[in-house]
């Protein structure tokens, strides 16, 4: 599994199947500081923020991958099981 997130993360965009992902491992969602993880909430003010286009991230917080992160490792694990066939 761990080769197929290094082989999603460092392919080439040209290469068939690949995507390219924009700050590979920046997520989507952040805290707004330290001390806060993605989802939290303090007095009703949300105290992370969101990218515009979650598809052009690969994680979607700090050890989660997004649904685009979750078929880029998909892709790779399939070119590399066909490659086996």
């Amino acid at each position: 599994m761990y080769r197929a997130f290094f082989s999603a993360l460092t392919k080439e965009a040209h290469q068939p199947g690949t995507m390219k992902f924009k700050d590979q491992l920046r997520p989507c969602c952040e805290a707004v500081t330290t001390g806060y993880k993605c989802g939290n909430v303090e007095g009703g003010k949300k105290m992370y923020v969101l990218c515009n286009n979650p598809n052009s991230k690969f994680f979607w917080d700090d050890v989660h991958p997004s649904q685009a992160g979750w078929r880029a490792v998909y892709l790779a694990l399939k070119s590399f099981a066909y490659s086996y066939i």
